[in-house]
């Protein structure tokens, strides 16, 4: 086990932590009360496998903070300590370059979960912010797609139902001769029924009509299947059938 570098403001529970981290059987904890982490060039050991900054020691930008530690050290782990616990802070932190946060009143049981869970390559915070960070992410995914459900409903109405086959099938990626197989439609027709959308959306191409597509809607993970599910939807409310078939058997 490698040693710990405590990055620190004079502050109360550092000192617990020190005798938590030699409990662990951490060899060596270096402490640096500084107010400046330019203090880091000075330091010659490369042999910490964990960093422990105080929260008040921060300095913003943190990307540009955290960035620092890792050139100093890719290997160290970095846990964040403090009592300001809310979810965009910690959320920021991580996505900033952090590894973990730890509140200032923390047990050493759960300070020997945060540093077993680092060193086996996982990311560290409590339970409680990790379900108030699920649930934000879980409200603000509902919020989009409820949006973007909205806005393929608007973009189906611009379309005829036979447009709507053509275009969904276009979106799956198939070719003229692909779509009239699952269409029946010749070929003719459905190259009919392209140009109607290019000069809908006022493009040149199928390439660009389905950028302006993604543009529209804008981009989440599976957006295709969603486009399909929706504009399917309201083709039953509107008492019609749905695609006849689904080329890539979902």
């Amino acid at each position: 086990m490698g040693d710990v570098l405590l990055f620190s403001r004079n502050d109360v529970f550092s000192d617990a932590l020190i005798a938590m981290l030699t409990s662990e059987g951490f060899a060596k904890v270096t402490t640096i009360n500084s107010e400046s982490i330019e203090c880091l060039s000075e330091i010659t050991s490369d042999d910490f496998s964990l960093v422990l900054i105080n929260a008040k020691s921060l300095e913003y930008p943190l990307e540009s903070f955290f960035r620092k530690f890792i050139d100093w050290n890719s290997e160290a782990k970095i846990l964040v300590f403090g009592h300001d616990s809310n979810t965009v802070f910690v959320r920021n932190l991580i996505r900033s370059g952090a590894h973990g946060f730890i509140n200032d009143e923390t047990t050493d049981i759960v300070l020997k979960r945060a540093i077993s869970s680092l060193n086996n390559g996982n990311l560290w915070v409590s339970r409680e912010l990790l379900d108030k960070i699920a649930m934000d992410a879980f409200e603000v995914e509902r919020m989009i797609e409820s949006a973007i459900r909205e806005r393929i409903s608007l973009l189906g109405e611009q379309l005829s139902g036979r447009e709507l086959d053509v275009f969904k099938l276009l979106l799956d990626g198939l070719s003229t001769k692909e779509i009239a197989s699952h269409l029946c439609l010749s070929e003719q027709s459905v190259k009919l029924y392209l140009n109607r959308l290019f000069r809908k959306f006022e493009v040149k191409n199928r390439a660009q009509l389905i950028l302006i597509a993604f543009e529209k809607v804008c981009p989440v993970q599976n957006i295709i299947k969603l486009f399909r599910t929706t504009l399917d939807q309201q083709r039953i409310r509107a008492g019609k059938a749905p695609i006849i078939a689904d080329p890539l058997g979902n």
